[in-house]
């Protein structure tokens, strides 16, 4: 049910600690007398045909069996349900509306059944196939689990019957929701250093990133200005040859002028883009 192991020594302290606290109500009535809500919702869900087209939400635990059992099940509800209420526990509703135990914010669900077992269906006995049925026993089971899929069942057996049990039950309940909460610590803890760790490789990337940007803006700034040296070479080139063959006229001195000046604005643009990007 779990990744970690609940001892028998674990439980047998925690069953001597309840029984020496003061006014804890250790002892399982024989009667029901002046039950509790949850107690009297459960008996009510239990008769109420109808429930199901009921929209009203109403705390109980379930009992799934034969009517006949009803009063001893509803003698263990109480039991449960006013030992851990006296242990600071709560019973709430979960998200779907199903009535769970709250303990150190665990939410535990409990339930009640009788326990079935597969017989040979005898309405098909002269039936070329074998056709079975479940039938109930009178075995009752107690449930208890955090999720549906992972549920811890304790049951009557021929020594010892269930009501003997309940305080192991809740013994082992909430040792092991205090399990639960140190687990949940660690993982969230696990959680955050990843996360951490995921942020630290992110920013590393992001760095790396950065450096293979600025290299290429570095060639790509390079490659500009050769190219505005080629420019200027070109321009003085040219005057040279002009003024050597006095071909320098007044609008080959304005042309050159206006050349070396674009070729300056475009050095002067690199360098100033260059600082902005560092």
């Amino acid at each position: 049910m779990m990744d970690f192991k609940i001892t028998q020594k674990e439980i047998n302290e925690r069953i001597s600690l309840f029984k020496s606290l003061k006014n804890a109500p250790i002892n399982i009535p024989k009667k029901l007398f002046k039950p509790h809500i949850i107690t009297e919702n459960s008996k009510y869900w239990f008769l109420e045909e109808n429930r199901v087209l009921w929209n009203k939400k109403m705390i109980h635990l379930n009992y799934s069996g034969n009517k006949i059992y009803l009063q001893r099940v509803l003698l263990m509800i109480d039991f449960l349900v006013r030992f851990l209420e006296f242990r600071g526990h709560s019973f709430k509703f979960d998200r779907n509306g199903y009535t769970y135990c709250d303990i150190n914010g665990i939410e535990i669900h409990f339930n009640f059944r009788q326990k079935t077992k597969r017989v040979l269906d005898e309405k098909y006995i002269n039936s070329t196939y074998k056709f079975y049925k479940s039938e109930n026993t009178e075995v009752m089971v107690f449930q208890m689990y955090k999720n549906s899929y992972d549920r811890k069942d304790w049951f009557d057996t021929p020594k010892t019957k269930l009501e003997e049990k309940l305080l192991h039950i809740i013994a082992y309940t909430e040792i092991y929701s205090e399990n639960e909460v140190e687990e949940n610590k660690k993982r969230d803890e696990w959680h955050r250093l990843y996360d951490i760790e995921q942020e630290k490789i992110k920013e590393i990337q992001r760095l790396k990133q950065l450096q293979v940007e600025k290299i290429n803006k570095l060639f790509e700034s390079s490659e500009k200005y050769n190219q505005a040296d080629i420019v200027l070479k070109y321009l003085t080139d040219r005057k040279k040859y002009l003024f050597k063959n006095n071909l320098f006229t007044q609008e080959e001195i304005e042309y050159n002028n206006w050349g070396m000046t674009i070729v300056k604005k475009k050095k002067k643009k690199l360098f100033k883009d260059a600082t902005k990007n560092q």
